[in-house]
């Protein structure tokens, strides 16, 4: 018999997450000073800390208000395109930019 995976709601996630964090933003867990109450306006976001949608273990989730989950998205991609520009470079032959 195959072991089966248990699918977990995101409504689920939501509720756990708010539990352990007091439904307050987790910032704190990716060095980001934010404990903002995560109540009316601010709906929280759920990020995942390795990137991988598809990873829903609660050690992996941290509860984020819009503001730092936006900042946090805004500083992987920056720092995504950084590493693609270095890899580009690094595979251009620097001598050919001083042919003519």
């Amino acid at each position: 018999m195959g072991r089966e995976e248990k699918r977990v709601s995101v409504s689920e996630l939501l509720h756990e997450l708010r539990q352990r964090s007091g439904a307050k933003c987790e910032g704190y867990r990716l060095g980001l000073e934010c404990a903002a109450k995560l109540t009316g306006d601010l709906a929280p976001r759920i990020h995942h800390i390795d990137g991988d949608p598809q990873n829903n273990e609660l050690g992996n989730l941290v509860l984020l208000c819009p503001t730092c989950h936006t900042g946090v998205m805004e500083r992987l991609s920056e720092k995504r395109r950084k590493i693609h520009a270095k890899k580009v470079a690094e595979s251009l032959d620097k001598s050919s930019f001083y042919r003519r």
